[in-house]
């Protein structure tokens, strides 16, 4: 594992062990990256906070994290899911998707909001 990895696994790790001792009330959990990361990206790709509920924290996330496993998604989420976002992101860059693959996408704020549709 690379020094950039290990930074960012550390992160996640840290975010989930202040979540789990703080703030486990709040269901909806919270996310840190949408891909793997590099140093000096082309692109990186900002969201506010990340989308979901709390069943997708509980699938995607909160058992890998219980099991001591903070590593990052191997490809970038915009092209492995079929979320709302994704799929726009998909559109968006449709004939630049090997920029799409080697950006770098994570949330400003780590914790989930509650849904607002």
């Amino acid at each position: 594992m690379n020094e950039l990895d290990k930074w960012a696994e550390d992160l996640t790790k840290e975010v989930y062990n202040q979540w789990n001792n703080k703030y486990s009330f709040w269901k909806p959990g919270f996310k840190t990256f949408y891909s793997p990361i590099t140093k000096n990206p082309t692109l990186m790709i900002l969201s506010l906070n990340p989308g979901g509920t709390e069943s997708h924290f509980e699938q995607e996330s909160k058992t890998e994290f219980d099991n001591n496993n903070f590593s990052l998604p191997k490809r970038n989420e915009y092209l492995t899911t079929d979320y709302r976002m994704a799929k726009k992101m998909r559109l968006l860059f449709r004939d630049h998707l090997n920029l799409l693959e080697q950006s770098i996408a994570l949330p400003i704020l780590f914790f989930r909001s509650k849904n607002y549709q």
